[in-house]
Order: structure tokens, then C-alpha cells, then sequence
């Protein structure tokens, strides 16, 4: 949802013409972006592989599927949202403060989940044993 209000009503616009440096900016600040989500995006798809290869485990399978493709489209769609609105930007500070703002936004659930202390579900994640 929030990406489309972003694209609805953020005044995204192309531009053509930008100096060097701010196509420099794009390309290490997208590329740092991209490689802090890889991870993220990774136990999407390892969620949605070890629920379709062993449903027997889930109680609710499809549930679990469906869980690691949010997981995983809701980075690829970050990603997405953060290159068309950085196309908006004129000057290395704004395409900088973008890619952080997104940053932010994306390692928000992740952040959130840290801050946890007493949560029974994060203290069993890792003792489970995968069938080999």
C-alpha cells in the first residue's frame, strides 16, 4: 500500500539530464541497498522452498508459503519503489537520503523483531532440525 501512495501521489517524474557524480550515487547507493537485502530475500525464498518440499511439517503449509512470498516481494518491491523514486532526484545528497530513507523502511520489521526480548517465537528459531 504504501508503495502505490508513493507512486499515486509522490510527483515521480523522470529526468534526462544529471551530472556524473549523481549517476555514481544512484549506482553504489542501489547497489548497497540491494546487497543488504539479499539476505532478507534469501529466507523468503528458502520459507517458500522448505514449504512446498516438506509440507508434512507445517500445520498450515500454505500459510507458510504465502509468508516467505511476502517476505520476498516485500523487498523486491522496496528495491523497485527505491530506483523509480531515485530517477526524481537532481543532486548526490537527495539520491543518498533516498536510498537511506529506504533503507530505514525496509530493515523496519527486522529492527522491530530485535528489539524483543521476551518473544518465545525468536528464541525457537534455530533450535529446530531440518530433515535431511
Amino acid at each position: 500500500m504504501f508503495t502505490v501512495v508513493i507512486l499515486l501521489y509522490g510527483d515521480v517524474k523522470p529526468v534526462d539530464v544529471r551530472p556524473t557524480e549523481v549517476h555514481i550515487a544512484f549506482f553504489f547507493t542501489v547497489l548497497m541497498l540491494h546487497l543488504s537485502c539479499i539476505g532478507t530475500a534469501k529466507d523468503g525464498l528458502d520459507m517458500m522452498k522448505h514449504a512446498l518440499l516438506h509440507p508434512d511439517e507445517f500445520t498450515h503449509p500454505i500459510s507458510a508459503f504465502v509468508l516467505g512470498f511476502m517476505a520476498f516481494m516485500s523487498i523486491m518491491v522496496g528495491e523497485s519503489i527505491n530506483l523509480v523514486n531515485a530517477q526524481t532526484k537532481k543532486d548526490v545528497a537527495g539520491a543518498i537520503t533516498v536510498s537511506l530513507g529506504f533503507k530505514v523502511i525496509i530493515d523496519l520489521p527486522t529492527t522491530y523483531l530485535n528489539s524483543l526480548e521476551d518473544c518465545p517465537i525468536k528464541a525457537a528459531v534455530g533450535t529446530l532440525e531440518q530433515k535431511t
